[in-house]
């Protein structure tokens, strides 16, 4: 109690505050009258108290004020007069803390909602990206003339020659991959990406000690050189500004330490440092051929996305006239890096946080229908007040703010939601969004709250206001005293019930699309069973595997100690392993077949593997036979092949038999004079969707490891259930036994990997589907207040009716009636609503149709079992009160 008086002025303390102690020690005495009476009146003084306290607040600065010489005080009547009302404003509905709960508890969590989702949105769609001018930054795709919008990886010689345009200031290919660290602090994993052109000068950031690395430097031939990122500086050599010069050993070659990057800085994906790009267009190699490298571009001053589209366009016919071999059907495109960061997730979080409005103008509708309920019961004082001269502008102001007030209370209350579920939100979409780490409850964040507040005041005080500005002495009077409905009112709350069980079914409607979309996405059949499937990623150095024989003893002997472990079934080992990183593409060229025209040959995913591999991951033989251990470099080149591959390339004949030519080589010399041998293909089997569940499978070419290689590769064991999670400790081991500088790199679950490709989905799916409770929630609420504030203005006519001979149920069936019907017009509308924009969700959706009739009907049907339900409990207490009672009350 004390505590609570420490909110109000020292002098209201020290004249009242031994009165309010003895006024709360009588109530005790004199109404205590079980055990839980006691918390319970001392709960609603303290509310009464935290209540009342901003009005004596605004006493005391009217009183200051009214102290001020008179032509002070005229300058700032309407701040008088507004402080009047906001005093009032507190005091009444200290008066009512129970309907002041609900009022303000329903904005927070409508504002609340809001918040959190827009902080969402800012930090991943409207904050900038953290470089100077980062609208000058691009990515650089190849694409072809099928698909202009696809996003292909580059080549170094096509990614030298956009250099030389005149809208590129600069850009530079870079691709990623883990290496293994070693020195005197030990040997460790680190994310690294291999460039082309020193990339922190491209993004016009200054390294934190040294330089970056120079043009020389990022040569084929250059010297070995890198750059460390901030946080791998911290946290292996302590921050120690004697790093320059130093050596580390990356992939058992040795690299002098020649440049710290800034902190925060880290593109891309999370590097940790940063070496020359050493493979792509080295002296020897398959030049334009080898398509490995993303590229990305800072625009020169003055140039656009436009002029460098232009420049693009009128690129790639030249090449495509001096290169046709490598570069027929090619063409460039840019796009900004903000976009590409950002990905698919735009329209997503868009409607996300336009469904979220729709549970915050239910919330609206709500707070409107109880200020509304809560006139009629003011009509008196609205009346008496209007007789002694008070105009219907100043009503209506008072009732605006009170309404601010409210909205007020509920945007800081809702603030405090949104603090505290940011970081659940942020937890939620780890693997579904990109940049969330970067949302947080900042200024902007604030200012949008605080926006919403005075818009939601307008929205749901408006209707109030205006009601109570049309109020006149004499109607109100009498409706003050009688029973009966305000028709005005009544109207206006049927009005905005159909609004809120419009709005609620419109979001149930996307969740459920939403769910029927992963349901869909769950039952597409993948081609192999992701269920008790560990993997892990090996990639063995060059320096001492550069031959074939020493790469597949290796992984020979592996798999070999990995399936005697307990509970492992099968083991293999892939290149291309499905939700991977890492695709070859290669060209194929049938033999017996004329050779195609440059660009125009079939193409098919190289996918080398190991003999257990089809089992490890579930893929069927469909037919033929499956490769053997006796697949190696001294028997004929063999390969299976898929379903599609065989519909695709052989359309209508055999494909076991025929053999075929592939343009790809690992770099393990030739095969008995041929770099490029021709592949016999011995079996057929099931289609694998490598990319996921949304992407149709590609043409795909299985060829032994022995025979092809390469040295990185995915390892999967197919455990018993239960068993999968335990395997990799035992397998780290087995590795380590085996060759000590060859870490397990990227241990998970296939399954995991499969979730990670729904994280997205899910994310909406779990976002809508609270957001619907919520509005169904909320619906409910306002119906059943409704129907209630109908039952408790018609009692009078209810016992006439019911003294006249009306049965309790023809009574229940008349109010049920009258509060079903907005409902209907509110679903109706609804579904016009749906099937008129249900467009905007095909991009979130798989496999199902916006207008979806099985979605739009149960979700209808849900509705009105949740309405009627609402509906009837107020009207069948009605029914049953005795009509001497219901005339009594009145």
């Amino acid at each position: 109690m004390r505590a609570a008086l420490l909110l109000f002025p020292a002098h209201f303390r020290t004249d009242w505050g031994a009165s309010v102690e003895e006024t709360l020690l009588d109530r005790l005495d004199s109404e205590s009258g079980g055990p839980l009476s006691t918390p319970w009146i001392v709960a609603r003084t303290l509310i009464g108290l935290v209540a009342a306290a901003p009005g004596v607040w605004l006493d005391r600065a009217a009183h200051r004020r009214s102290l001020t010489p008179a032509p002070r005080r005229r300058e700032s009547f309407a701040m008088d007069v507004l402080l009047q009302d906001l005093r009032f404003a507190v005091r009444s509905l200290a008066r009512r803390p129970g309907f002041a709960l609900v009022a303000v508890a329903t904005l927070a969590l409508g504002i609340g909602a809001n918040t959190a989702m827009f902080s969402v949105v800012n930090g991943v769609l409207l904050r900038p990206l953290p470089y100077p001018d980062p609208d000058q930054l691009h990515m650089i795709w190849q694409t072809s003339l099928d698909d202009p919008d696809e996003r292909s990886v580059m080549s170094r010689p096509d990614i030298d020659d956009i250099a030389e345009l005149a809208p590129i200031a600069a850009i530079a290919g870079y691709s990623t991959s883990t290496m293994t660290m070693a020195g005197d602090e030990g040997a460790e994993l680190v994310q690294a990406a291999r460039v082309t052109t020193p990339l922190l000068e491209l993004f016009d950031v200054e390294p934190v000690l040294g330089r970056d690395l120079t043009t020389d430097e990022t040569t084929p031939e250059g010297p070995h050189r890198v750059v460390l990122g901030w946080e791998l500086w911290q946290r292996r050599f302590g921050g120690r500004a004697d790093v320059l010069g130093q050596v580390v050993d990356l992939a058992e070659v040795p690299y002098e330490v020649v440049g710290v990057a800034p902190r925060g800085f880290e593109y891309p994906s999370a590097t940790e440092l940063w070496i020359a790009e050493r493979n792509a267009g080295a002296p020897g190699g398959c030049g334009r051929g080898c398509h490995t490298l993303r590229a990305v571009a800072r625009l020169a001053p003055g140039a656009t996305l436009a002029s460098a589209t232009a420049a693009l366009d009128a690129l790639a016919p030249r090449l495509t006239e001096q290169y046709p071999d490598s570069n027929t059907g090619k063409r460039f495109r840019a796009e900004g890096l903000a976009a590409y960061t950002v990905g698919d997730v735009r329209t997503g979080l868009l409607l996300v946080l336009g469904a979220v409005g729709l549970v915050l103008l239910i919330a609206c509708a709500n707070v409107a229908n109880l200020l509304l309920a809560r006139s009629a019961t003011r009509a008196t004082e609205m009346s008496v007040r209007a007789a002694l001269g008070a105009g219907r502008g100043r009503l209506g102001s008072q009732m605006l703010v009170e309404s601010a007030v409210l909205s007020g209370a509920g945007a800081v209350a809702g603030v405090g939601i949104a603090w505290a579920t940011v970081s659940g939100l942020r937890e939620m979409a780890r693997d579904a969004v990109p940049r969330i780490d970067e949302v947080a409850i900042d200024g902007s964040v604030l200012m949008y709250a605080a926006g919403i507040a005075v818009v939601v005041a307008v929205l749901f005080g408006l209707l109030p206001a205006l009601n109570a500005a049309r109020s006149s002495g004499l109607t109100g009077l009498v409706a003050g005293n009688r029973g009966g409905t305000l028709g005005g009112r009544t109207r206006s709350r049927r009005m905005l019930v159909a609004a809120e069980v419009g709005l609620s079914l419109v979001l149930l409607v996307g969740a459920g699309l939403l769910m029927r979309s992963f349901q869909r996405l769950y039952a597409e059949e993948l081609g192999y069973d992701a269920d008790h499937v560990a993997r892990f990623r090996v990639v063995l150095p060059d320096s001492r595997y550069e031959e074939l024989e020493p790469t597949v003893t290796f992984f020979s002997q592996l798999e070999a100690r990995l399936a005697a472990l307990p509970g492992v079934e099968h083991v293999g080992s892939s290149f291309g392993a499905p939700l991977a990183p890492g695709r070859a593409t290669v060209g194929v060229i049938v033999d017996g077949r004329p050779e195609p025209a440059p660009g125009e040959g079939e193409e098919a995913e190289a996918r080398p593997m190991t003999p257990g591999f089809l089992d490890a991951i579930g893929v069927p033989l469909i037919r033929g036979r499956a490769l053997t251990a006796a697949d190696d470099r001294s028997s004929t080149p063999v390969a299976l092949v898929n379903e599609t591959f065989a519909r695709t390339v052989f359309p209508g004949e055999e494909a076991i038999g025929r053999r075929v030519h592939l343009t790809v080589d690992f770099g393990y010399g030739d095969w008995d004079g041929e770099l490029e041998p021709m592949w016999e293909i011995v079996g057929i089997v099931g289609d694998v969707r490598t990319a996921g569940p949304r992407t149709p499978a590609e043409p795909g070419v299985y060829m032994p490891v022995a025979q092809f290689g390469p040295g990185f590769l995915h390892v999967h064991l197919r455990t018993a259930p239960g068993l999968t999670a335990g395997v990799f400790a035992p397998a780290r081991e087995i590795l380590r036994t085996l060759d000590p500088d060859v870490p397990m790199r990227q241990p998970e679950t296939l399954r995991e990997s499969v979730d990670e490709e729904t994280a997205v989905t899910r994310f909406y799916l779990t976002l809508m589907s609270l957001f619907a409770a919520l509005a169904v929630v909320l619906a409910s609420v306002g119906l059943y207040g409704v129907v209630s504030y109908l039952v408790s203005r018609r009692q009078r006519e209810v016992g006439i009716r019911m003294a006249l001979g009306a049965t309790g149920d023809e009574v229940t069936r008349l109010l049920v009636k009258e509060g079903l019907a907005p409902s209907l017009w509110g679903l109706l509308v609804g579904v016009l609503v749906v099937l008129a924009g249900g467009r905007v969700l095909e991009g979130v959706l798989f496999g199902v149709e916006p207008s979806d009739p099985w979605v739009i009907a149960g979700v209808t049907l849900l509705l009105l079992v949740v309405v009627s339900v609402a509906t009837t409990i107020p009207a069948h207490r009605a029914s049953r009160m005795h009509p001497t009672v219901a005339l009594r009350s009145e």
